[in-house]
């Protein structure tokens, strides 16, 4: 019902309802402070709950959400070290206070923010090495690693992470080479490199990072002909 509410653009009674939820689940967790489902009941309403507010453009009470799920995944990694999915969890909710953070205009908060993200998702990458998802949850926070350091001017250092990020997102499409969406992550990682190396001066290295974008481009242009990048060139 929030969500067909959350839909319709009603968020006042889509938020009712999920305070009703909400009050009713943390009483359920007050009752077993131990039950990680009754902790994992809170955190999707919460998470839910940010997300609307979020749309509203309240960033301040979503802010107030995600810490109180940042401080229940983090209670809960510490009870369950070896769960891969709520360390998954956590870096997200990091991750999603770091990005209200940039808009807080906050940079150093943000920087901490993403970087322990990173550490999260580089811990969950050493020891799922196959995993595609810990893969490209490690590539996802290695740019947004380097889009910080782009942010505050330290152009070398983005370069350092973008590179990282490409080279596994290499290996991502090595591993899917029909995959589109691969495909295009690494179009943009190229896109990216290529601007930033302008930024740096770095004309001819700029110059082939733009060429391998559009090699990828005229690739994906060729498995998906219907595809919005095939449609530009």
């Amino acid at each position: 019902q929030a969500e067909i509410l959350r839909q319709t653009a009603r968020t006042p009674e889509a938020r009712n309802l999920l305070e009703e939820s909400l009050t009713t689940r943390r009483i359920l967790l007050a009752e077993s402070p131990d039950s990680v489902d009754a902790a994992m009941d809170v955190v999707f309403a919460v998470e839910y709950q940010s997300q609307i507010v979020l749309q509203d453009g309240d960033a301040a009470k979503a802010k107030i959400a995600l810490v109180e799920v940042n401080t229940i995944l983090k209670g809960l990694s510490e009870k369950l070290p070896e769960d891969n999915d709520l360390k998954r969890r956590l870096g997200i909710s990091l991750s999603r206070l770091a990005d209200i953070a940039v808009k807080e205009g906050d940079l150093d908060l943000a920087s901490q923010l993403y970087g322990q993200d990173f550490a999260i998702a580089t811990d969950i990458y050493q020891r799922l090495p196959n995993s595609l998802i810990a893969k490209r949850d490690l590539c996802g926070s290695l740019d947004r690693i380097g889009n910080m350091s782009a942010q505050r001017g330290q152009l070398e250092k983005a370069m350092e992470s973008y590179l990282e990020s490409r080279r596994l997102r290499a290996e991502l499409l090595a591993a899917e080479p029909a995959n589109t969406t691969v495909m295009y992550e690494l179009f943009v990682s190229y896109i990216k490199g290529g601007y930033t190396q302008m930024l740096l001066n770095d004309v001819a290295t700029a110059k082939e990072d733009y060429e391998k974008a559009l090699m990828i481009a005229d690739e994906m242009a060729r498995i998906d002909p219907t595809s919005a990048i095939a449609r530009r060139l």
